[in-house]
């Protein structure tokens, strides 16, 4: 038999950002530089991966999100198909002037911070069923994630 959810809710799996012709622009002038400089130095395996790079980013910049249901059992955090048990996971965060995202602390030295949407919940009540479960501490997702937010991805 199949257990219930204690919390359910849907959200993007990333906020979509429009961008602009200029963007595109940029992106194929920048790729286009760095592939003829590789060339140039004789560097091929660099001008592959700068093509491969710049066509990844091409796609993903298209790519409209899809929508992503998150779940909390007593065992842990269904997101979509995958089960993020809370004895894998140290600690939780819900910055209070940020309430959007919800953080988790994994166990985990490959994946330290995951970092999950709460759209159409009530932070509150994510807390508050989480407390019983993980132990809240302050966590911050990595510069690398600030960075590419500011770049707009």
């Amino acid at each position: 038999m199949q257990q219930e959810p204690l919390l359910r809710w849907w959200a993007y799996e990333y906020p979509f950002k429009k961008r602009g012709a200029d963007w595109f622009w940029a992106l194929g002038i920048l790729t286009l530089s760095l592939f003829i400089t590789a060339i140039l130095l004789k560097n091929f395996l660099f001008a592959v991966l700068v093509l491969l790079s710049g066509a990844l980013l091409l796609l993903f910049s298209v790519r409209k999100p899809r929508i992503v249901t998150f779940e909390i059992f007593d065992t842990g955090i269904l997101v979509e198909k995958r089960l993020y048990l809370f004895k894998d996971l140290d600690a939780f965060y819900i910055d209070e002037t940020h309430p959007d995202r919800l953080l988790l602390q994994s166990k985990r030295l490959l994946m330290p911070i995951l970092a999950l949407p709460l759209e159409n919940v009530e932070p509150t009540q994510v807390k508050a069923l989480l407390l019983d479960r993980l132990k809240e501490k302050e966590l911050q997702e990595s510069l690398a994630i600030h960075l590419f937010e500011r770049l707009g991805f």
